[in-house]
């Protein structure tokens, strides 16, 4: 018996996730969550602590791209901006000092919830572990609209590569998918079948 079915966002379950396992982040007291408002808040005081001319590079633009890096699972220290790039020579600098003065200020924005938990995921087998057990079934809705790095995250907990049972049953339509905007990567339902070959 399996017990009742565990349900949630991405987001939800992701928390749950980070405040079980919370010796595995970078805090030692619970986590606060930072809205958009909180967010563009921080990326301002960036620009003033290294001195970036918010004329110059304006901090929404910085804080989208933040946004867009973390629908991708890209930590800063995998930016690599083009050397004719300014914006993005730029955007790795205040990336950088961004993730610092987040965790300083005990606190995760919505992409890195989806961040952190792929990585404690990915990085700490006895979690990962764990929590293949509780969910030996995984049913995901609205697949189209998943981003890079929930679907890094889903593959930790299905792949038998990582120990995973490859029990996993997603619902979706690639032509209803509307949140490119958001992040969504049409590519994690075009490629499941060959991602899950066993996939009926």
């Amino acid at each position: 018996f399996l017990g009742a079915p565990e349900i949630g966002t991405f987001h939800a379950i992701c928390v749950r996730i980070l405040r079980n396992e919370l010796q595995a982040t970078p805090f030692t007291k619970p986590f606060v969550i930072y809205d958009d408002s909180d967010q563009l808040s921080l990326v301002k005081r960036v620009f003033e602590k290294i001195g970036l001319d918010d004329k110059a590079f304006n901090p929404k633009s910085m804080q989208a791209a933040i946004n867009r890096l973390k629908c991708d699972a890209v930590e800063p220290k995998d930016l690599e901006p083009a050397a004719h790039d300014i914006f993005e020579r730029q955007l790795k600098r205040v990336y950088e000092e961004y993730q610092k003065s987040l965790f300083a200020n005990n606190a995760l924005d919505f992409g890195e919830i989806l961040c952190m938990t792929y990585r404690i995921l990915r990085d700490e087998p006895t979690i990962r572990s764990k929590y293949q057990n509780r969910w030996p079934y995984i049913h995901v809705d609205e697949y189209q609209d998943t981003n890079r790095a929930q679907y890094l995250m889903l593959c930790q907990l299905a792949k038998r590569e990582f120990g995973g049972r490859e029990n996993i049953c997603v619902v979706g339509d690639e032509d209803q998918s509307i949140y490119k905007w958001r992040g969504a990567d049409i590519r994690n339902i075009l490629d499941f079948e060959s991602d899950y070959p066993g996939a009926k």
